[in-house]
């Protein structure tokens, strides 16, 4: 089989590299990378591209569909093993990983709809509210098994709804182990800068102001200040 060898060492393509991630690739399992996904990279079609790292999608040789995370040639990180423990640390909320090399981490692929693309179909305040406390309890998750995502002031494409209605945090390239508040980021995108609560009369006037005593609580390591905080934006919805 013929691989993609810009996608393999993107973007030089170096032939040493590539060699070396075709083993690797067949070590893990992978017989094929399949052209899939909105991206794409000398015509071959990718799940993503970022700064560091190519995600493609990749046949296994148990016939399941699994997601590979390979380092670009030129990134500025040394290898994806900290990223790998952090997958590790989030399940369930993050992607399960089922190979980690320094250089690529094959890992479950996630069927379903980025948050970008939800908001935009929801048009009833159920909806609205129910998808924003998953995605806060999800967010509350990784606070409680100490990541600090870094990236979910705007989680629009950093949160997916599965096509079971589970949600899954990906993109944990910046990520670190510690204390964070990823409910904050959440919280804050969900209020300030989403439409997400338009549906809801009392969505329209919530401000992050009202839930002020609670996140400090919560910031403080108070982690059961996340209840008040669920209860109040459950309130909106009661009250639609």
């Amino acid at each position: 089989m013929g691989w993609p060898i810009r996608v393999l060492c993107y973007p030089t393509g170096d032939e040493e590299c590539v060699l070396r991630r075709e083993r690797i690739l067949r070590d893990a399992g992978v017989v094929e990378l399949l052209s899939e996904g909105p991206y794409e990279i000398d015509g071959f079609k990718v799940l993503g591209r970022g700064h560091s790292a190519v995600v493609v999608a990749a046949l296994l040789r148990s016939g399941d569909v699994a997601a590979a995370k390979i380092l670009r040639a030129d990134s500025k990180r040394d290898d994806l093993m900290l990223e790998c423990s952090l997958l590790k640390k989030g399940i369930p909320i993050t992607p399960k990983p089922l190979y980690c090399f320094p250089e690529l981490i094959i890992m479950e692929l996630i069927r379903g709809i980025p948050l970008k693309m939800l908001q935009r179909r929801i048009t009833d305040c159920d909806t609205a509210v129910l998808t924003a406390l998953k995605v806060i309890g999800a967010a509350h998750y990784l606070d409680r098994v100490g990541i600090n995502h870094k990236e979910l002031s705007d989680p629009t494409n950093h949160v997916f709804i599965t096509v079971d209605g589970r949600v899954k945090i990906l993109d944990l390239e910046t990520a670190s182990v510690g204390h964070g508040c990823n409910v904050c980021r959440i919280l804050s995108w969900v209020i300030m800068r989403s439409h997400m609560l338009e549906p809801c009369t009392e969505g329209r006037k919530l401000s992050i102001e009202v839930l002020q005593p609670q996140l400090r609580r919560y910031k403080g390591g108070d982690r059961s200040a996340i209840l008040p905080i669920m209860r109040h934006l459950n309130a909106i919805k009661q009250n639609a």
